[in-house]
C-alpha cells in the first residue's frame, strides 16, 4: 500500500466566505510632548506577536469515510489493490501536538476535516502497515452554469 499511494490525496470543497468586519476606527487624541512620544518609541519597540492564520472553513466536510473511499479508488487500480480492505474505522486525522488547539485554529472536529488545507492522515490495513499521507483540501472553484 505504501508504494501504491500517491503522497497527497486532494479534495475540492467551497469555501465558507465571512463578511469582513468594517475597520477599527482609531480615535484621535491630541499629541503630547516628549513624554508621550517616549512611550510611543516603548511600545513600538515591542515586538509584534504574529496574527494567527485564519482557517478558512468549507461547506460540508472531508470525513474519513471520504478518505477511505478515495484511498480503496486508488488501490483498486493495482493489481493487488482491489483485494485490500480499508474503512472510515482503518483512518485517523493527526491532529496537531497540542491538544487544547480547537477546531477553529486546526480545521478538523472528531473524524472530519472542515477547513482547507493540508492535513496529515494516517491509513491501517488489517495485517498490514499504518501509511500516513497528508490530504489536501483546496478551494472548489464554481463554474457558472451556462
Amino acid at each position: 500500500m505504501e508504494s501504491a499511494l500517491p503522497s497527497h490525496i486532494i479534495f475540492y470543497r467551497t469555501p465558507i466566505i465571512e463578511p469582513e468586519s468594517p475597520p477599527e476606527e482609531t480615535a484621535t487624541r491630541p499629541r503630547r510632548a516628549a513624554s508621550s512620544a517616549a512611550a510611543e518609541l516603548d511600545a513600538a519597540s515591542e515586538p509584534l506577536k504574529p496574527p494567527k492564520p485564519q482557517m478558512a472553513t468549507i461547506f460540508g466536510s472531508v470525513s474519513t469515510a471520504d478518505i477511505a473511499e478515495s484511498i480503496k479508488a486508488v488501490l483498486a487500480q493495482t493489481r493487488h489493490g482491489a483485494r485490500v480492505v480499508i474503512g472510515p474505522e482503518d483512518i485517523t486525522i493527526l491532529a496537531e501536538e497540542d491538544e487544547q488547539l480547537e477546531f477553529q485554529e486546526t480545521g478538523i472536529e472528531g473524524d472530519r476535516i472542515k477547513a482547507l488545507g493540508d492535513f496529515k492522515v494516517e491509513a491501517r490495513v488489517k495485517g498490514g502497515d499504518v501509511v500516513v499521507r497528508t490530504v489536501s483540501v483546496r478551494a472548489q472553484e464554481n463554474i457558472p452554469e451556462p
